[in-house]
C-alpha cells in the first residue's frame, strides 16, 4: 500500500485544519460563549496539562479497564440473567419450540 504524497496529504488535512480554525474563530469572535462551546487552544492546553501531571493516563487506564473487563463481565451476566428469564411462565411453550 502507497501512503499520500505531496497534494494528496495536503488535501487530507485541510478539512481537519480548517474545521479547527473555525472552531477557534467562532469562540473567540464570541459567536458561542465558553459555556457552550471551548475554543480548542483551551483543549489542547488542558490535554497538555492532564498528560504533565499522569491525570490522563490514569483516566485512560480506568477507561480501558472498563472497555475490556467490566463490558464484556456485563455482557455476560445480562445474558446470562435473559436467558433464564426467558425460559419462565407465559414464555415456556416459545423457548420448547426454539431450543
Amino acid at each position: 500500500m502507497a501512503f499520500p504524497q505531496g497534494k494528496a496529504v495536503a488535501a487530507a488535512w485541510a478539512a481537519p485544519v480548517a474545521l479547527l480554525a473555525l472552531w477557534q474563530v467562532a469562540c473567540l469572535s464570541g459567536l458561542f460563549p465558553p459555556q457552550v462551546l471551548v475554543p480548542p487552544s483551551v483543549v489542547a492546553q488542558a490535554l497538555a496539562d492532564m498528560a504533565a501531571s499522569g491525570e490522563l493516563q490514569r483516566h485512560v487506564g480506568d477507561s480501558l479497564y472498563r472497555l475490556l473487563v467490566a463490558s464484556p463481565s456485563a455482557r455476560a451476566r445480562a445474558w446470562s440473567s435473559a436467558r433464564r428469564w426467558r425460559c419462565r411462565g407465559w414464555s415456556k411453550p416459545c423457548c420448547r419450540r426454539f431450543s
